[in-house]
């Protein structure tokens, strides 16, 4: 998968709506058009997937780590148009939970749920982190609107999943879509 840096489409940084703990991002430069609440403190790369037709927000946690053993919660919208892997929903969550990256994770649990008031999918895996004594815990919400689907994903090792699972339940309470 090819990955090229963006430009900063959703002026990350430059946000006047950046109030206390979250700030209030809003993607108007390509489809969906969405808006969202993330922490104002956490690190910020926005990324081109080039291979998937996609586009990916990247958030670290001012708890540091490298790029796979950090506490980290990323946005991925990909275009469906002629690609099977995004026709349905249950297709576009069979198609994340089968990557090569989650081939060894267990699947804690799976449900339908209401994301933006559209119907979504949570999923919630621990994955063997080699190296490392404890696993990586990803929870993850699934949307389909229009020609896009939406994946929003919450990672870190599992002792410290708590610590910042504020910042998953509030970029999925605030998730809006825009006309």
């Amino acid at each position: 998968m090819t990955m090229t840096m963006l430009n900063q489409l959703l002026g990350v940084g430059n946000n006047p709506e950046a109030t206390g703990k979250y700030q209030k991002l809003s993607n108007l430069s390509w489809g969906p058009y969405f808006t969202i609440e993330l922490p104002a403190n956490w690190g910020v790369d926005e990324l081109l997937l080039v291979d998937s037709k996609g586009k990916w927000i990247a958030l670290r946690s001012p708890a540091g780590g490298d790029e796979r053993h950090c506490i980290a919660l990323d946005i991925c919208v990909f275009e469906r148009d002629g690609n099977p892997k995004y026709q349905s929903l249950d297709a576009f969550v069979d198609s994340a939970v089968c990557s090569p990256s989650l081939e060894k994770a267990e699947i804690l649990w799976k449900r339908t749920a209401t994301v933006a008031g559209l119907e979504g999918r949570e999923i919630k895996l621990r994955s063997p982190n080699p190296g490392l004594r404890a696993a990586d815990i990803e929870q993850y919400y699934f949307v389909v609107r229009g020609n896009y689907a939406f994946q929003v994903c919450y990672r870190s090792q599992e002792a410290s999943f708590d610590a910042y699972f504020e910042a998953y339940q509030r970029a999925r309470a605030s998730l809006n879509f825009e006309q």
